[in-house]
């Protein structure tokens, strides 16, 4: 009878324990900790290989914030600050830089809605999209490794990228012990926060973590949003205006 309540005892601390974590919220600080260039660096003369250079210094400056609960969360790149006086040299960087990712403006995610609304720039317009939430197929392997102290679990998985019109190959490290299924921009779905991801041009790290009850998660207006077949057909336009170009 003893061993009973005992066992009674510990489901209701482990409940209880979960409670508390759902009711958890997270600000996660993420920075590109290695760009990657497309395309083989030794091929470009020494003016190009500078520049790319001090794009890399400008991309590892950059941090990412995540706003989190099991159930919203809210992306966006931190505010930039100015290296000293902006010259049109600068501004070009600091464009190259974000490119690295290619991440959203902002993104918010509904988890029980299904729901993800991003902003993104194209054309140096921001486009609002509502459209449900990514399929990433993820695969959980058994390598792990730490970051930041906690023990992370290895995924693999792909995505369909919109601009680019492909699949994506995405590796990413999650923590089990932060049952929190949101990551870095648009991905998610694993069972645990993730704290890094790989993907074509970038590595994406978790650099800081703070857990707090009163966090506020941040809403994209979706008044003038557009769908996310009017966003495709949008940029399938593009292409073509961009293909007769080239082509004249």
């Amino acid at each position: 009878m003893k061993l009973l309540h005992l066992k009674i005892y510990l489901v209701f601390i482990f409940l209880g324990c979960q409670f508390l974590y759902s009711q958890e919220s997270y600000r996660v600080v993420y920075k590109i900790t290695e760009p990657k260039m497309q395309g083989n660096m030794e091929s470009l003369g020494e003016d190009g290989k500078q520049f790319f250079k001090k794009a890399f210094e400008y991309a590892k400056d950059l941090k990412y914030v995540l706003t989190t609960t099991q159930e919203e969360s809210f992306f966006k790149l931190e505010d930039v600050l100015e290296k000293g006086d902006e010259t049109p040299l600068e501004d070009i960087l600091l464009k190259t830089a974000k490119r690295f990712t290619s991440f959203k403006n902002r993104v918010y995610i509904d988890i029980n809605k299904n729901k993800i609304v991003f902003e993104k720039n194209l054309i140096n317009k921001n486009f609002i999209v509502q459209r449900k939430q990514y399929i990433f197929n993820w695969k959980i392997k058994n390598a792990t490794k730490k970051i930041l102290g906690y023990n992370a679990k290895l995924a693999t998985g792909e995505y369909y990228d919109e601009v680019v019109n492909k699949n994506k190959e995405v590796t990413a490290w999650f923590i089990p012990s932060i049952p929190i299924p949101i990551g870095p921009d648009i991905f998610m779905g694993l069972p645990g926060l993730i704290a890094e991801v790989e993907i074509e041009s970038a590595v994406v790290t978790m650099i800081e973590i703070n857990s707090s009850k009163t966090l506020e998660i941040q809403k994209i207006d979706t008044s003038e949003a557009i769908s996310q077949k009017d966003f495709n057909e949008l940029i399938g336009g593009l292409n073509n205006k961009l293909n007769d170009i080239i082509d004249n």
